[in-house]
């Protein structure tokens, strides 16, 4: 947990709790395979297997073998934990708070909404740094 916790810097008013810094500390780049039922793929993929090499005919009756066994791998459920599942969809309603990768260190940083816009709004206003372009600037 405490792995977790390092990765983790919550700068927003949100507490979260322990799953949600758990699914958290998976990073931003973390993500599932999706839903869709992908057994035509793997038998297309398999008939341009076969059809790519001088295999013998005989192998496409392997098909039929292969489809029972890649049906049966998509029906069980191979995705998160319930509690992680249930940490995603609580960490998805926070609607005002920013969830983003930190400039440096690879951490992922908590913020609410309005700081973060007013924390841009300021980089953004800063004179010394940005010059206000025209229309006819390049």
């Amino acid at each position: 947990m405490s792995g977790f916790r390092q990765n983790i810097t919550n700068l927003s008013s949100v507490t979260l709790t322990k799953h949600e810094h758990e699914v958290l500390g998976l990073g931003v780049g973390f993500a599932l395979k999706p839903d869709n039922n992908h057994v035509l793929d793997y038998i297309v993929g398999f008939d341009r297997f076969i059809a790519s090499n001088d295999y013998d005919k005989d192998l496409h009756c392997l098909k039929g073998v292969l489809l029972q066994g890649i049906a049966d791998c998509f029906k069980q459920d191979r995705g998160l934990p319930k509690r992680l599942k249930q940490a995603v969809e609580s960490l998805s309603n926070y609607n005002n708070i920013i969830i983003s990768r930190a400039d440096k260190g690879g951490k992922l940083v908590l913020l609410d909404q309005c700081d973060y816009e007013a924390k841009a709004l300021d980089l953004l206003t800063d004179r010394d740094t940005y010059e206000l372009l025209t229309k006819k600037s390049p």
